[in-house]
């Protein structure tokens, strides 16, 4: 047993990564108030950090407390300069009114009524709403009917690169009408500064239907993997990476379809003027366990190849034995782990443990990657997609392998996908 002088073990071994990155996550919710400046969310972020580090019994617990603050943080009432409501606080939206569960009469945006909210994020809010009148023909080329649609209410002026939902507009105008791209259906600001963009709504995604206790059959799943290889052949044929793909942006009318894929608000285009120049794009994008591994060393000329790293995460992850969680865990879900702390490191030292610890003969664009090298890794032998995907079939494995590849320009296109043996038959 420790002596009372000396902190718990778990305190001693959580490294200086863990710590920040939870003062950064911190940080950025305080960040969503225009009224705080950079340095001063940091300070108070290192401050509701190490109160909830030492408070804290375990490092579970730690990671509840700092979590916690967040929500917290993202449910305040923080006025902005003109006194309205951020859209991330949707318990007081712009009209006055209350927001309350799907049995009250909900609130008003624009000219939809009863607007019920249903999800937030760091810099938006999302409602549920009947159509209005005026999208009965525009909504009629929507493959199931258009019985609700879905509100996402942004307010540009505090949104952080890369997010930007005028850019999102913009973007899905240029890509048109595909069937397997959620359609923008219209956009409208809500007085004073708030942007809407106005979507069919999907009551499903894939995340969900992964994690049900029937989850599709191998056929349905190749299916579903196939029409969102074929949204990304479509967006890549424009130019235009996601940047974000991931389970719970593929939405589902249904857990057998139609099949969409949805959110683009951190999508990049060549020809679009708030997108960052092609050879210096910002490397902070997409979700921790489907960032590929140039991001992870600071590569900035990135290309098409960091969507179908994420996408072959996300086969891998719907063919792949979901491991059985020890008492009062949760069960791994993500074929690639980094932690309940979202931490680069420990993605980096995951992919190496599985793929190998490559080196510049195997990856020969890391050399001009300027953080590859800075680190010495443990070199890790490459394992066997058996052993990786045991459930999986010979074909899916093959497909996996060759789109979870170091060198991003040897991964397959999307086009290339739609061409493997998987989807063929």
């Amino acid at each position: 047993m420790s002596s009372s002088s000396s902190p718990p073990a778990w305190k001693s071994l959580l490294g200086f990564t863990e710590r920040f990155t939870a003062i950064d996550q911190i940080a950025s919710s305080l960040k969503l108030d225009p009224e705080v400046k950079q340095s001063q969310a940091l300070k108070t972020a290192q401050t509701i950090e190490t109160e909830c580090f030492n408070s804290a019994s375990s490092e579970k617990d730690y990671i509840r407390a700092w979590k916690a603050r967040i929500e917290e943080l993202k449910n305040r009432q923080l006025p902005s300069k003109d006194g309205a409501s951020p859209p991330f606080s949707p318990a007081t939206p712009q009209n006055g009114c209350s927001s309350p569960s799907h049995s009250g009469p909900g609130i008003t945006l624009g000219v939809y009524t009863s607007c019920h909210h249903i999800a937030s994020g760091l810099f938006s809010a999302i409602y549920k709403a009947l159509p209005a009148a005026h999208l009965s023909i525009r909504g009629a080329s929507f493959a199931p009917p258009l019985n609700f649609v879905a509100l996402k209410l942004t307010s540009p002026s505090v949104m952080i690169p890369p997010h930007d939902s005028r850019r999102e507009a913009r973007i899905l105008a240029a890509l048109g009408e595909h069937k397997n791209i959620t359609p923008l259906l219209e956009t409208f600001t809500q007085p004073p500064s708030n942007f809407v963009l106005v979507f069919p709504f999907l009551r499903y995604n894939l995340a969900e239907v992964l994690s049900a206790r029937h989850r599709p059959t191998a056929r349905q799943l190749v299916a579903i993997l196939g029409d969102i290889a074929n949204a990304l052949k479509w967006t890549h044929s424009h130019g235009i990476l996601h940047r974000d793909v991931k389970p719970s942006n593929i939405l589902l009318e249904c857990p057998e379809g139609p099949v969409y894929l949805g959110d683009f608000g951190i999508a990049w285009s060549p020809t679009d003027a708030s997108s960052e120049p092609a050879e210096d794009k910002i490397t902070d994008v997409g979700t921790t366990c489907y960032r590929p591994p140039e991001l992870l060393f600071g590569y900035k000329a990135y290309g098409t190849g960091l969507d179908m790293w994420a996408f072959g995460c996300t086969v891998a992850e719907c063919f792949m034995t979901y491991s059985s969680p020890d008492v009062g865990e949760e069960p791994v879900t993500t074929f690639f782990d980094a932690g309940d702390l979202g931490s680069e490191l420990r993605l980096v030292a995951s992919i190496f443990q599985k793929l190998g610890t490559p080196c510049v003969e195997i990856w020969p664009e890391a050399a001009k990657f300027p953080d590859f090298g800075k680190i010495l890794f443990h070199q890790f032998p490459v394992k066997s997609w058996e052993e990786l995907l045991p459930d999986a079939s010979t074909s899916v494995r093959d497909l996996v392998n060759k789109l979870l590849v170091y060198e991003s320009g040897e991964r397959l296109s999307a086009k290339e996908v739609l061409e493997h043996e998987v989807f063929k038959g």
